[in-house]
């Protein structure tokens, strides 16, 4: 009878009337009134029937606006999250009760404090936050490390020509196809360090998604680049096998090397002591299939279902968690899907799925 008058679920009803930690009262806002309040509440406020309604929320007057006015006015079921000068937050919800003998109408308050769960909530933000900033920083210690790696040697080439040139103008022995030739490989070496840069700033610049027509086989293989040191240290055989034809795909270049970065460098995270890893890319009529298949340490079925909640880790403390679930969030922003296989002492593989146009 009473979950008709207050045209709500009576299952929710029943719920708030035994759940502890959960408080009910009755209030007639027209007149600022308290008619009932359930023992949970009786427990804090005892007094509240000799008080108007509105002293509990730590206020001087009249609220506006007012939740069981407007459940009233409406004659429906409202909702609100309050917060109190002294720091509270209740979850709370109104609604529209029997009329009152004197013609006023009453409601239903139903609130629960949830300043815990919201304190909780913004910890947690914020250590989402810091282990993001934690995953940064390891793709920037990676791409510093290749941003090294693929410069030492160019930038060799152009001191040791530089050098050349210098002695042979300083002993008047030169010639200009001598000249020509050493100043063209001083701009082809200062090309490659240009090069590294722009795809290192590209990969590293925080922006929207932006599709464009990309080859998957590009950034596969500047991926691959960006590990390649992380491949000769574990002693890792690569093969990389794809189709001449393989279609380019509708996708943001920088986010998709992020995504295949993560990949490789979790493959190879789980083969320590050599191993191979495999990239094969397929094409059926409307999507490109590329797998990532290592031949590490493998993981246990009962936590392959828990792969891309966030925090997760195989890792230990070693990994955050993000890597993965950030990989399938971009992948899946493309419209695309990514999957992951796995047996204990064999290996694992992740199949990343992209349309593509024909």
């Amino acid at each position: 009878m009473i979950a008709q008058e207050l045209r709500i679920d009576s299952g929710v009803l029943v719920t708030a009337l035994t759940t502890g930690g959960t408080f009910i009262r009755v209030v007639v806002p027209e007149i600022n009134k308290v008619l009932y309040q359930n023992e949970e509440l009786q427990k804090i406020f005892p007094d509240a029937l000799e008080r108007p309604c509105y002293h509990f929320w730590g206020r001087t007057s009249h609220c506006e606006p007012c939740l069981s006015g407007e459940a009233i006015k409406c004659n429906a079921r409202q909702s609100a999250t309050v917060h109190t000068p002294k720091g509270v937050t209740f979850a709370c919800f109104a609604h529209p009760f029997v009329q009152q003998a004197d013609g006023t109408r009453a409601a239903l308050e139903i609130f629960r404090d949830i300043t815990r769960e919201k304190a909780l909530e913004h910890a947690v933000e914020k250590t989402k936050l810091r282990l993001l900033e934690a995953q940064t920083m390891a793709t920037v210690g990676n791409l510093a490390g290749t941003f090294v790696h693929a410069v030492r040697n160019p930038l060799a080439g152009i001191v040791l020509y530089t050098d050349m040139l210098l002695r042979k103008v300083d002993s008047n022995n030169f010639d200009q196809k001598t000249l020509k030739e050493s100043l063209l490989r001083i701009k082809d070496s200062a090309a490659k360090c240009e090069d590294v840069t722009k795809n290192l700033l590209k990969l590293a610049k925080a922006h929207k998604v932006e599709l464009k027509p990309v080859s998957l086989k590009d950034i596969i293989d500047q991926g691959l680049h960006v590990v390649s040191s992380k491949i000769a240290h574990k002693n890792v055989d690569v093969v990389r096998t794809f189709p001449d034809d393989l279609p380019t795909i509708m996708g943001d270049f920088a986010q998709l090397q992020v995504v295949f970065i993560n990949l490789f460098s979790n493959a190879l995270d789980a083969m320590p002591d050599s191993g191979t890893l495999t990239v094969l890319g397929v094409a059926s009529d409307s999507t490109v299939e590329v797998k990532v298949t290592d031949t590490g340490c493998g993981i246990p079925k009962e936590n392959l279902s828990l792969l891309f909640k966030d925090f997760f880790s195989t890792k230990g403390d070693k990994g955050t968690g993000l890597g993965l679930t950030q990989s399938r969030r971009i992948i899946q922003t493309h419209n695309g899907n990514l999957a992951v296989d796995s047996e204990v002492g064999k290996g694992t593989t992740v199949t990343v799925k992209l349309p593509y146009k024909k």
